[in-house]
């Protein structure tokens, strides 16, 4: 029987173009969730791909051992740390036995106990990642970073680090050169016990700090770099001082992240400074892109018929849109502080940016948003027109979903 008489179910599935193949491969090694997994099934794919997959999979890895609640869930044990012995299934195993592929990694994030760094095939390891750009580590993983880091052609653009306390500021004196290129720094906490920089970051492009900001901790953070930073990610705590943003006449993205609170009332607290902060960079010449984060409410954000919202979220919510600043061109609410009601108001109003390009509403906010752009009448039905005719792509995410109406 000729192929072309097969039934349709039996016909041989048409041989996709390399050019497309090799580039699912490089797509994959951006997935945020079971990257590792994904790239390892393609590395087993066929030998023509094999060296493109382990180019995207070696890229950016993480090398453990002896932390114990990681090993148990990669079904490895912390014992093999006493017997010396490097832990098998781990990229740590394959870097140490194939020393090839350490020139391939890019990123690294360092989880090692003392007694691990003691190994003497973790530390020829480690001493050969010489191509490293981008390192993640904790307190008690420095000496793993001061290893790689004393590599004379070590060049680092990016650290993630939890604080940026005595003990890193110590790191980065001791190796001015392989620091000397940092273009991005995140960090968890920066309060005025770490605000102490060893030399000046004069390079440093993109800051982000997930927790806690002091205001004076940032101005000396940046003081070398206040004028060159282009994104720059803080967040929002109620109670804590607010920081102005004038100075920073270079910046383009601007990140807030709300503190996560249960309570709706809470968001309400946050909106002084949150408006202030708006208000400080309505002056900045490059401010395109501005992004509000985090669940402040366990409100619904579309009421049932009858249902009366608290009126300080409701009132809060105004208020912030109103400030957001006039140069917006993409914007985006993924959290729940917002009604959807109050984001079609300003959506229809003239304070939306007349330069906005681009928005985008997720978790409560981007729900509610959706379901109002289903309406087919009064105003809602008149946002998705409106924002057409003015350029505006509109996206809502709910979980996994994602529309571009």
């Amino acid at each position: 029987m000729l192929p072309s008489s097969l039934p349709e179910h039996d016909q041989p599935l048409p041989r996709l173009p390399s050019e497309l193949i090799l580039e699912v491969i490089e797509w994959c090694g951006q997935l945020p969730d079971e990257r590792a997994k994904t790239l390892a099934s393609l590395c087993r794919l066929a030998r023509a791909y094999q060296a493109v997959a382990k180019r995207a999979l070696y890229s950016r890895i993480l090398l453990e051992w002896g932390t114990s609640e990681r090993q148990t869930a990669l079904h490895t044990t912390p014992s093999g740390v006493e017997s010396g012995e490097v832990p098998h299934g781990t990229a740590l195993h394959t870097l140490v036995h194939e020393p090839r592929l350490a020139p391939l990694v890019k990123a690294l994030e360092i989880g090692f106990t003392a007694k691990a760094l003691a190994s003497v095939e973790v530390a020829h390891l480690l001493d050969n990642l010489t191509n490293v750009e981008e390192v993640t580590f904790t307190e008690q993983c420095l000496a793993g970073l001061r290893r790689v880091v004393s590599q004379e052609a070590a060049r680092i653009l990016r650290l993630r680090a939890g604080s940026w306390d005595d003990a890193v500021a110590a790191l980065v004196r001791e190796h001015p050169e392989a620091f000397k290129t940092l273009r991005r720094l995140d960090l968890q906490h920066l309060t005025l016990s770490h605000s102490v920089i060893p030399f000046p970051l004069k390079t440093l492009e993109a800051l982000t700090v997930e927790q806690a900001v002091d205001p004076a901790a940032l101005a000396s953070l940046t003081a070398s770099c206040r004028d060159k930073l282009t994104s720059l990610r803080l967040p929002v705590n109620p109670g804590a001082p607010s920081f102005r943003l004038a100075s920073f006449v270079s910046l383009v993205q601007l990140g807030l992240l709300v503190e996560n609170e249960d309570e709706g009332t809470a968001f309400g607290r946050m909106v002084p400074r949150i408006v202030s902060i708006l208000l400080s960079a309505a002056s900045l010449p490059f401010l395109a892109s501005l992004s509000i984060t985090g669940r402040t409410s366990t409100s619904t954000v579309t009421p049932a018929p009858g249902y009366t919202s608290p009126p300080r979220l409701e009132m809060s919510s105004k208020q912030v849109l109103n400030a957001i600043p006039f140069q917006i061109q993409h914007l985006s609410l993924d959290t729940s502080c917002f009604l959807a009601s109050d984001v079609v108001s300003y959506l229809l109003s003239p304070c939306r940016p007349p330069s906005l390009r681009s928005f985008r509403a997720g978790d409560d906010t981007g729900v509610g948003l959706a379901r109002l752009l289903r309406r087919t009448t009064g105003r809602y039905a008149e946002l998705a027109s409106t924002l057409d005719q003015a350029g505006v792509a509109v996206t809502t995410v709910d979980g996994a979903r994602r529309v571009t109406w």
